[in-house]
């Protein structure tokens, strides 16, 4: 945004929600992204374009799944798949339909 270096100790980092965003290493830091600015006023508005995106809870579980189906390549069973990406069945089924209402528009 402000094309400026981030200078080391100026440097503000805040972790906002965002339902894109899954976490390799932390599974607790799914549904939240980092962003760094390089001062207040920066971090405000990274805040705020933030708050408006929309946060949808089919787009995080689908990352779960993504997630999963990157060490599983052949595929698990639906029940084991929602067991290992921490959802149910039907949040499972709920965000596959969501991708392919949103793969057809």
């Amino acid at each position: 945004m402000c094309g400026q270096a981030i200078v080391e100790g100026r440097r503000m980092r805040y972790a906002v929600p965002e339902s894109s965003a899954v976490s390799v290493h932390d599974l607790a830091h799914d549904g939240l992204r980092l962003v760094t600015a390089c001062s207040q006023e920066h971090l405000d508005v990274l805040r705020q374009r933030y708050a408006r995106r929309p946060f949808i809870e089919e787009e995080l579980w689908i990352g779960k799944i993504a997630r999963l189906l990157d060490k599983y390549p052949d595929g698990h069973r639906i029940d084991r798949l929602a067991e290992a990406a921490g959802l149910t069945v039907g949040q499972v089924e709920q965000a596959l339909q969501w991708l392919n209402r949103r793969a057809s528009q």
